[in-house]
């Protein structure tokens, strides 16, 4: 059966077909609490999270988990996503989706991904630089953003579009907890531009961040302007629990394939 979580994405998908790109943000539209938290993941020389990711269809809940590792000076990467569930909401049933995983690993340069249910779940990943961004930001539709969207803030250079960078104009809408700690609830406008300069993609994000730590705890990306010819929802929920700056060792960013 075909993941309803990628269907459901249709739409943000296509952020990224025809290579559209992220722009430069006007960082005086935005709120400092935003710049300063983006600024920061730029600096980490590690970083660990786990994570959850809903998306919310109005008729039907998806969910997901997600682990990262990541290390600055050996630039290793590990990015582990698993389907969870798949719940119409109207009677309740529920699929078990766990048959979909999505795993992308990089160790002292050399990059593999791992994808299930695919013809070839394993592939490797050319050394150059431009080949392993691609691959990255190939992980984004069947992981509903999950894969670009910290990533994005630890690659700096690497402008992957993710709903972050993307975020045109925000401010402060005061400070909320997110599983019990505080954090700046930052909403604004997201969108993305093709080379041609075309709008797309634009949409409402709500981005938590921790007071204290001024890291991410939490985004919504909202349904997008024309999704569903404006007559259908969609809420992609990622909740964090991240660690700047862990100690990780080399066993992190290595992954068995199942046989």
């Amino acid at each position: 059966m075909i993941l309803r979580l990628v269907a459901a994405i249709a739409c943000a998908a296509a952020l990224w077909s025809g290579a559209p790109i992220v722009v430069a943000q006007a960082t005086s539209s935005l709120p400092p609490e935003l710049t300063r938290s983006i600024a920061y993941y730029a600096t980490l020389t590690s970083y660990a999270d786990s994570g959850t990711v809903t998306v919310d269809t109005g008729g039907f809940v998806d969910k997901g988990r997600f682990t990262t590792y990541f290390r600055r000076a050996s630039r290793d990467l590990f990015f582990d996503f698993q389907s969870l569930t798949s719940v119409t909401v109207k009677t309740g049933h529920t699929i078990d989706m766990r048959a979909h995983r999505v795993v992308l690993w990089m160790f002292r340069g050399a990059m593999q991904t791992y994808q299930i249910p695919t013809p070839q779940p394993l592939q490797q990943v050319g050394s150059d630089a431009g080949a392993q961004v691609r691959a990255l930001s190939g992980l984004s539709h069947p992981t509903s953003g999950a894969a670009i969207m910290i990533p994005s803030l630890l690659y700096s250079q690497a402008r992957l579009p993710s709903a972050i960078l993307q975020i045109e104009k925000a401010g402060v809408a005061g400070v909320e907890p997110v599983n019990g700690r505080p954090c700046h609830r930052v909403s604004g406008t997201a969108a993305a531009y093709y080379p041609n300069g075309k709008r797309t993609g634009v949409r409402p994000v709500t981005v938590w961040i921790d007071t204290e730590t001024q890291l991410v705890r939490r985004v919504v990306e909202d349904t997008p302007e024309g999704y569903g010819d404006g007559k259908a929802t969609l809420r992609i929920t990622f909740d964090y629990q991240p660690q700047a700056n862990p100690a990780i060792d080399d066993a992190r960013f290595q992954f068995k394939v199942p046989e």
